[in-house]
């Protein structure tokens, strides 16, 4: 059955979408704020949002919106996504969501159709593209993404990318350490000054940060802490990483991982990736995802040293549509 949803069914939407959209998917706090907004996509251009029910449960979701309205308006085009429950894959619900979107932006005279494409899932690619969609022409914020398959490393290995004069503390048992907390907060602004980014990363107000990890170890999530042994002092702390927990599904999506940049090129930022693998494992938690830049060769090679591997990550694709148009 296909119906339109309603609030109440927020929550299913969000596992279906997260189960097949992992390099999409929201995390704990993302879902949190988006339960406060609902179903509901924008208040000022035309939108649509259903759900597919098999056997009184949701299995599948489809969404679409004008693009007329936001600052670069785009008059003609429909932004859609579809998404199906991996374990219903293969049954057509897919296709019967994308009808019903695609009708709907043809009564709304839409011409065209975009949606993102996870390249690194070739089937969903392959059905996409047997919808009639291409590779965009359209101009859209590149992703370069890693991905590290937890649930299949050895952790020997990641042990032995630990230092011996480096311990690697959880920062949630020192949040009543304001020394210790500002010390992190320091390093945090620090390193995230010197990733690469088409804009830099601003500073942050150390209170706003701090309730930002407060909250991020209350979902679930992580920071670690690199320190070194035996320093009692604010330049003990030599690096960090944070992960946020995914909702309904046992995955993390790595935060930030910093480190002192007077302590680089000595394994910190290794140690803490291969720590963060290891405090995953010990919770069940099956997969790691991180985005780093093209031109972020330190980290990338610090990713491939502990496992991750590259996805191919997300890219607009576009199809035609024709008030005669069928499928």
């Amino acid at each position: 059955m296909i119906r339109a949803a309603v609030d109440s069914d927020l929550d299913a939407i969000v596992r279906v979408h997260n189960r097949a959209r992992p390099l999409l998917a929201d995390t704990v706090a993302a879902l949190r704020a988006r339960r406060t907004a609902g179903v509901a996509l924008r208040d000022d251009v035309p939108w649509i949002r259903l759900v597919a029910e098999v056997d009184g449960e949701i299995v599948a979701t489809g969404r679409a919106i004008e693009a007329s309205g936001g600052p670069v308006p785009e008059p003609g085009v429909v932004y859609a996504g579809i998404e199906v429950d991996p374990e219903v894959a293969g049954r057509g619900v897919g296709h019967v969501l994308f009808e019903q979107v695609r009708v709907w932006a043809q009564a709304l005279g839409a011409d065209r159709l975009r949606c993102l494409v996870d390249l690194d899932d070739r089937r969903s690619a392959a059905i996409t593209e047997g919808w009639g969609f291409a590779p965009s022409e359209a101009e859209d914020p590149p992703r370069w993404n890693y991905v590290l398959e937890v649930n299949r490393l050895e952790r020997a290995p990641l042990t032995e990318m630990l230092l011996g004069d480096v311990e690697v503390v959880p920062l949630a048992t020192r949040f009543d350490d304001e020394a210790f907390c500002r010390a992190v907060h320091e390093v945090h602004d620090e390193g995230r000054a010197d990733i690469p980014s088409t804009e830099p990363f601003p500073a942050t107000v150390y209170d706003d940060w701090r309730a930002g990890e407060l909250r991020r170890a209350g979902d679930g999530g992580v920071c670690l802490v690199a320190c070194q042994v035996g320093h009692e002092t604010d330049k003990a702390v030599l690096g960090a990483t944070a992960a946020e927990p995914v909702a309904f599904v046992p995955a993390a999506f790595v935060d930030w991982t910093v480190v002192r940049r007077s302590e680089r090129r000595r394994g910190v930022g290794r140690m803490l990736k291969a720590a963060l693998a290891l405090w995953a494992a010990e919770r069940g938690i099956d997969r790691l995802d991180t985005e780093v830049t093209v031109d972020n060769t330190a980290m990338i090679a610090v990713n491939a040293s502990v496992g991750y591997r590259p996805a191919r990550g997300l890219e607009l694709f576009e199809a035609p549509l024709h008030p005669d148009c069928t499928t």
